[in-house]
């Protein structure tokens, strides 16, 4: 129990920092957009 307990604790960090990572680029690409063409 605890191994696969701690294999879906690291997944979902994982899952997080992913996710946090990927929604960086996307974030700076508006706001640069924004600022450019506003």
């Amino acid at each position: 129990g605890d191994i696969k307990e701690a294999a879906t604790i690291a997944n979902y960090a994982a899952g997080v920092v992913c996710g946090e990572v990927g929604a960086m680029p996307i974030r700076i690409d508006k706001l640069r957009k924004a600022f450019i063409e506003g």
